[in-house]
């Protein structure tokens, strides 16, 4: 027989395996919902968040498991491309780049934790990737670190921080550029293009004299200067941009009207734009078919 003692413990037993229950059903609960929670934050929300732009010093673009690299550093007010003889990158393009970036949004949390098996199976892993986008700043930090994989029926993207192995969806296709060529336009001006690019000590133009020139004015008080050579079947050039008919020193005075002032703000616009053009493209040919060239002239 169960004397009253023993009784006493059977039950203060059974109360207590009830209490572990619905403690660990709590917790259990509390688990799942905060998670919940979590996921709740991330779904529908950008997948770089607090992302400036205005920090970017270096961008790395890797593509197909590293079979490509695209750089990009920063110089003073535009990015060149190191990986392409540094040549200078389109702000326009460098801007819809940070624009698509900034746009990702993620459309849900596939996995958590993810086995090297699974990140495989959807690329994002080290040797094996769609894309792997690295930003630094100035002092070479490194602000993102990410993984684009496998595309879903073409309606989004796998994704993966660098530094942990949750996996997210985006909600649209990503296809960023990658490339070089998709960094710069083929045009200088409105009407000069480009087939071609070389650096000046390159083999093919360092022996070239440029013994003719063409002038085109761009606009009002503004000119591109092209020295130019035939070569073959096509035209090589160096242009220089420069202002005509301004002074040297633009004087302000309080005495200037509006109309003084506009004017002013427009001829110190022209001085600089001719400045960053002969600063970004002084190290520089080009090249264009004969045919393109000769309508220039």
């Amino acid at each position: 027989m169960i004397n009253a003692m023993e009784l006493r413990v059977v039950q203060l037993n059974k109360y207590l395996l009830v209490a572990l229950a619905l403690l660990t059903g709590f917790s259990l609960f509390t688990f799942i919902e905060k998670h919940k929670r979590a996921d709740a934050e991330v779904v529908g929300h950008e997948f770089l968040m607090a992302f400036n732009p205005s920090d970017v010093a270096t961008i790395e673009i890797h593509s197909d498991s590293g079979s490509a690299k695209t750089v990009l550093k920063k110089d003073r007010q535009f990015f060149r491309l190191e990986t392409a003889s540094n040549f200078p990158a389109s702000s326009k393009k460098v801007s819809e780049f940070f624009y698509l970036l900034s746009s990702i949004k993620v459309s849900d949390v596939v996995t958590k934790k993810s086995s090297l098996e699974i990140l495989r199976e959807n690329k994002l892993t080290q040797d094996h990737y769609f894309r792997r986008i690295i930003l630094r700043d100035k002092e070479g930090k490194e602000i993102t670190d990410f993984y684009i994989g496998l595309a879903y029926n073409k309606k989004g993207h796998s994704l993966r921080f660098a530094q942990d192995e949750n996996i997210y969806l985006s909600e649209e296709s990503l296809y960023p550029f990658y490339r070089s060529t998709q960094f710069y336009d083929l045009n200088l001006t409105e009407n000069v293009t480009f087939k071609k690019f070389f650096q000046r000590n390159e083999a093919e133009v360092k022996d070239l004299i440029f013994n003719e020139e063409k002038i085109i004015k761009i606009q009002d008080e503004l000119e591109l200067t092209l020295s130019y050579v035939k070569k073959g079947d096509f035209y090589y050039y160096r242009p220089f941009m420069k202002t005509t008919d301004l002074p040297e020193k633009i004087v302000l005075s309080k005495k200037m009207n509006q109309a003084e002032l506009l004017k002013v703000d427009s001829m110190v616009k022209k001085k600089e734009k001719a400045i960053s053009f002969n600063k970004a493209y002084a190290g520089f040919v080009f090249s264009l078919d004969a045919a393109s060239f000769e309508k220039l002239l």
